[in-house]
């Protein structure tokens, strides 16, 4: 079939079906994840009560989110396809470009680039050859909301500087003047307007304390 075409002529057709390929599949990905978003409506497993089959589904072109993800899909597998018929094509030249010049390190680079090959072949296929596991929505909401929470500590930390003032750490992380001040090891007298940066040094701590005080606060007073 592809005897009677020039070589050029080939990989000219076969980069422009590539380039439109990954032009839809791009398309496609963004209307899944912008225009018809997780929770805009399904036709199937929505239930059979009266309240079910009320409920709106939208609709892009006619199309429902599930038939537009069979579209990405299949365009994927085609794109895929291109690409795996254009690596085909070009092998000799892959194989010559990993080998590079012949020397003493011909083999190496060569046994590189097969290892580097495998092991990204391997990674694509690894979610397909794991076991699922199954949760309760319960538990995955719990489990995002402490992950959630738990962000929101680290960024809490990241900002706790030590040209802040005690006070100015407090109102930040939310832990109280007194439990910085006696965790820290200073005084309770203390004037709260003072600098972290200048008590560290008077006192012998590091800043890295101050975060594991605003921490562990955190986590005794959820």
């Amino acid at each position: 079939m592809f005897k009677n075409l020039k070589r050029s002529t080939l990989n000219f057709w076969i980069d422009s079906v590539a380039f439109v390929g990954f032009i839809f599949m791009i398309s496609t990905g963004f209307i899944l994840r912008y225009v018809l978003p997780p929770g805009s409506g399904r036709t199937l497993g929505s239930g059979s009560g009266v309240r079910a089959m009320e409920k709106s589904i939208d609709l892009l072109w006619g199309f429902s989110r599930h038939e537009w993800g069979n579209i990405h899909f299949w365009i994927s597998m085609i794109f895929l396809a291109v690409l795996a018929f254009h690596l085909i094509l070009h092998w000799r030249w892959i194989v010559c470009m990993m080998k590079g010049e012949k020397n003493e390190y011909s083999g190496a680079r060569f046994m590189l680039g097969i290892v580097g090959l495998l092991t990204i072949v391997m990674t694509a296929v690894g979610p397909f050859l794991s076991e699922k596991t199954k949760v309760k929505r319960s538990q995955l909401i719990e489990n995002s909301k402490e992950v959630a929470s738990s962000s929101t500590v680290s960024e809490e930390n990241e900002l706790v500087k030590g040209s802040m003032t005690i006070a100015e750490a407090s109102a930040l992380s939310g832990v109280p003047i007194e439990v910085l001040v006696k965790e820290l090891g200073m005084p309770s007298g203390i004037n709260p307007s003072e600098r972290l940066g200048k008590l560290r040094r008077t006192y012998g701590f590091e800043m890295g304390d101050v975060k594991r005080i605003v921490e562990n606060y955190k986590k005794d007073h959820k």
